[in-house]
């Protein structure tokens, strides 16, 4: 048997399964094969299973809006960027210039109406995987969702899709993570906001969901957990369950799903630089 007398439907679906450059040379062979290459079907699949392997947010791109050459260029966009790279290398290119710069320009009337300076300035940014979804910090303790669009000649928006203004001070220098944390549900359909706060007497770590693309984007508060301050939060660590931090010699745990935690006691005074998360095994990176 050989490929061109494979039903349509099942040539189809055998692609999937197959890396993109794969793809893309069965266009060298027969017609038949070259025109099952072409089909839409087979691109979103492509892309869905693309965004969820690299735990990308499904909302990034608007597959049913997206033209078959706009399928195509977004699935094979990480190979592209990888070969220009490669390609500048090999011909010696120690710089890059941009190919698009955008400015991004606040305004926020439901802040600023009164007071501009109330908007703050930006204190930290988190891109999340995709490059659509920005998350925000200031140094007045307001957190903001950004969408810049899924390509670069996008406008930007002059105001956020979604804020939260935190009402203690929100801590943006003292962990080696940049706050705030967030991490991809494990379905893709949204991202878990996690940050870390501070008022006279206690720590509080905060777990907030949010659907970027929902009719009413929001952050949804899921939880808190409370600590006394002694010390300094050295380290923070977010999975789909989980959440994890460190001070002085102890790591906390934090189930955030059932409202649960504990904490790991370490001999000698470390500073944990980072953590990791694998299911039931916790990685920490430690200097004396």
């Amino acid at each position: 048997m050989n490929l061109s007398s494979i039903p349509f439907d099942t040539l189809i679906h055998i692609q999937t399964f197959l890396d993109v450059e794969d793809v893309v040379s069965l266009r060298q062979c027969c017609k038949s094969i070259s025109m099952s290459t072409r089909e839409r079907t087979l691109w979103m699949t492509l892309l869905r299973r693309r965004l969820s392997r690299n735990g990308v947010l499904l909302s990034t791109f608007p597959m049913a809006e997206l033209s078959l050459a706009l399928l195509e260029h977004f699935v094979t966009l990480p190979e592209r960027f990888l070969a220009r790279i490669k390609s500048r290398i090999d011909r010696g290119y120690s710089t890059w210039q941009p190919d698009a710069t955008r400015i991004l320009e606040r305004h926020h009337p439901h802040i600023s109406k009164w007071d501009p300076a109330m908007l703050g300035s930006f204190e930290s940014l988190k891109l999340l995987p995709g490059g659509r979804f920005m998350v925000t910090a200031t140094n007045n303790s307001i957190i903001e969702l950004w969408d810049l669009g899924y390509n670069p000649s996008s406008i930007l928006p002059h105001q956020p899709l979604a804020y939260l203004r935190v009402q203690e001070r929100l801590v943006l220098t003292d962990s080696t993570e940049i706050q705030p944390l967030t991490h991809v549900m494990d379905d893709s359909s949204g991202f878990l906001l996690f940050f870390h706060s501070e008022d006279d007497e206690n720590f509080h770590f905060d777990m907030y969901s949010m659907h970027p693309l929902s009719p009413t984007p929001g952050f949804l508060h899921i939880g808190r957990c409370s600590e006394r301050i002694e010390g300094v939060v050295d380290a923070m660590c977010l999975s789909n369950e989980l959440a994890a931090w460190a001070i002085s010699n102890r790591i906390f745990f934090w189930n955030f799903r059932d409202d649960s935690c504990g904490e790991i006691l370490f001999g000698g005074n470390c500073q944990k630089v980072s953590i990791l998360i694998f299911d039931v095994t916790v990685i920490s990176v430690e200097t004396s």
